[in-house]
């Protein structure tokens, strides 16, 4: 199955900007709140390039994933 193309610089940035994260150095940190002091790797190949469609999409689901268990434990 073919990959869909990855997403330029600019795009990834304006995403995580969009979806509430930001970038630091190979790790995305959660901007609004809903995860505070929790940061998620990005998502890398086998080369150390870093796909940056899959890291959003990673550190979305991760970010549900954290919030709905911090909502049970509270």
């Amino acid at each position: 199955m073919k990959q869909p193309p990855d997403m330029s610089r600019a795009a990834f940035k304006a995403a995580l900007v969009r979806n509430g994260f930001r970038q630091v150095l190979l790790w995305g940190e959660d901007t609004t709140g809903m995860t505070p002091g929790v940061s998620y790797g990005m998502v890398m190949n086998h080369k150390g390039k870093i796909l940056r469609r899959a890291s959003l999409a990673y550190m979305l689901r991760r970010r549900a994933e954290e919030a709905t268990k911090r909502e049970n434990i509270a």
